[in-house]
């Protein structure tokens, strides 16, 4: 007896840690806003330079014929081919898991750090989004954190702990990752706490996110995602500057930050048609050594409902992309219907 195809699978393949989302249909094709049904498991893990084993562990554990659907966004993700959907730009993906997440179009900044920056994604009293992003030397997360914190003799965890614990701060007042790594270790030489010196630092990054934030950003409540988020001091920083720009704001971490875009890149894979794709028995099938690229877009809604993705042709396009039908699964997974395992250490890992 055949098996119906009824999983869905989103992919974050990012410079560190994969996360993965999946959800089983039931044999359904699909499901609507608020189906019971809908309760995303979800999977995040440092891969130590193979971003792919994780999902190579769940495929062959599920089995091809029980795969329906996968989309992949983050940075390795062109190294799946069709009929994988890779390259789902990171805007795109984050918009889905708000509409999955948050699907009432009220006001919202999602705020991201990751391991190669971070960015502000808004959405508008009228339901559109902006996105804008820093990925440049000064932006300081992610991979850059980790050596910062070594070149003080600490563990990206234990400097966390340190300046968490510290009464207060020596300011770091370089924007530039590189003269900040300078600076701190000058203030290193001449004898100065580690704890103050951390917090003063994590207190630098929160200024520069901080600054991109006033830029884009639209009144309303705050959500902090990536693993960044997770790092105490940094978050703290962040949310004390928030808020006394505007008392009254709310800033979060919700339950999903760590895996937001693979929620997203699943909530995509849920509005579309893959009745007459057929999946190999071998994942390794689904790697590609061409890396095709697609278009980034700064604004990705379009009528306020459906984004678009522009595919470029260069050998290689979203690999594999099935029409859209018109359904769009939605679920309820920010809360405790959704099951985490194997989180990626936010002490060791942003992105």
């Amino acid at each position: 007896m055949a098996i119906s195809p009824d999983i869905l699978i989103g992919i974050d393949l990012g410079k560190v840690c994969t996360r993965i989302a999946h959800v089983q249909l039931g044999g359904r094709r699909s499901a609507g806003p608020g189906d019971a049904g809908w309760n995303a498991t979800t999977i995040a893990s440092r891969h130590h330079g193979r971003p792919l084993d994780e999902f190579f562990a769940l495929y062959r554990s599920v089995g091809a014929d029980a795969v329906r659907g996968i989309v992949a966004t983050g940075v390795y993700s062109q190294q799946l081919r069709a009929p994988v959907v890779a390259g789902l730009p990171e805007e795109i993906a984050q918009e889905w898991a708000v509409r999955l997440v948050a699907p009432d179009m009220a006001p919202l900044n999602v705020v991201r750090i990751g391991g190669t920056g971070y960015s502000v994604l808004v959405r508008s009293g009228d339901g559109q989004f902006h996105y804008e992003k820093n990925d440049r030397c000064s932006a300081g997360t992610g991979e850059t954190m980790e050596r910062i914190c070594a070149r003080l003799g600490a563990t990206l965890e234990e400097a966390a702990a340190l300046a968490s614990a510290a009464g207060e701060a020596i300011p770091v007042t370089a924007r530039c990752s590189v003269f900040a790594k300078s600076e701190l270790t000058h203030f290193a030489n001449q004898g100065e706490p580690h704890d103050k010196l951390f917090r003063g630092y994590f207190e630098s990054v929160a200024k520069n996110i901080h600054a991109l934030v006033e830029k884009v950003g639209v009144p309303g409540p705050v959500w902090l995602v990536g693993h960044g988020a997770l790092i105490e001091p940094l978050a703290a920083a962040l949310r004390a500057r928030l808020q006394a720009a505007d008392p009254g704001v709310t800033v979060e971490v919700p339950p999903v930050a760590s895996v937001f875009e693979a929620l997203g890149a699943l909530h995509y894979a849920s509005s579309l048609d893959w009745a007459d794709v057929r999946w190999p028995l071998d994942p390794t099938e689904l790697v590609t050594e061409e890396q095709g690229h697609v278009r980034s877009l700064a604004e990705s809604g379009l009528g306020g409902r459906r984004p678009r993705v522009v595919r470029l042709q260069a050998g290689a396009k979203l690999a594999g992309a099935p029409p859209v039908s018109s359904a769009v699964a939605s679920q309820d997974v920010g809360g405790r219907d959704a099951e985490e395992t194997d989180a990626c250490p936010a002490s060791t890992a942003t992105d």
